[in-house]
């Protein structure tokens, strides 16, 4: 499983919409791929490496991968949360 995290700005009146990829971190508890694949409940904290400011015509998107190949498993995800700091 690998995550990505991108910053999408719309664009304006049928312009195409710009993505750019943001660099992040992964918790030391899942910093190594060997660590995310392992058959348990996680907690997986994703920390951008530069802070950033979301406009109103920006938005961003945590996309996972997961490669089941060869497992019967399930994946479930429980939830998502995102700790922001609100600008005035």
């Amino acid at each position: 499983m690998s995550a990505t995290i991108n910053k999408v700005t719309r664009g304006a009146d049928t312009a195409v919409a710009v993505v750019d990829a943001l660099t992040f971190t992964y918790d030391s508890g899942h910093d190594a791929a060997g660590e995310r694949i392992d058959v348990d409940q996680h907690k997986m904290i994703l920390t951008l490496d530069t802070p950033i400011w979301i406009d109103d015509d920006e938005y961003v998107l945590v996309a996972l991968s997961i490669n089941k190949a060869g497992d019967t498993g399930v994946f479930e995800l429980l939830g998502a949360f995102a700790n922001v700091t609100l600008r005035l």
